[in-house]
């Protein structure tokens, strides 16, 4: 051990102190994208299950279904979101049908 040292990355050797900073950096770098970088029609080619009708369900089944895709949203026998996705104008099925029939399927159920 190295008792000099106030930290565990001041015991390593120079080189490996640079593979560690190197690979901190590439863990941190992130991608945004916009609009313009994605090609919609990929997404609605397809057919999306959403699995669950909270609030992030919900959220997502109505934005894809507003941006023009084919979504069912896969909810439990007798769940009381059944009739709210139903009002919402979206397909509603039972989860394994759903998924059964869909090309992508979301999960966002809690945990």
């Amino acid at each position: 051990m190295c008792k000099a040292a106030k930290n565990a990355y001041q015991c390593i050797s120079r080189s490996a102190q640079a593979q560690t900073k190197e690979r901190m950096e590439d863990a941190m770098t992130v991608n945004i994208f916009h609009e313009a970088d994605v090609d919609p029609a990929l997404i609605k080619a397809k057919k999306v299950a959403v699995i669950g009708y909270g609030s992030q369900g919900h959220a997502h089944a109505l934005n894809l279904r507003d941006s023009g895709c084919d979504v069912r949203v896969g909810l439990r026998a007798g769940s009381a979101s059944w009739a709210l996705a139903q009002e919402a104008g979206l397909r509603v099925a039972a989860i394994d049908e759903a998924a059964e029939e869909a090309d992508l399927v979301m999960v966002l159920v809690p945990d």
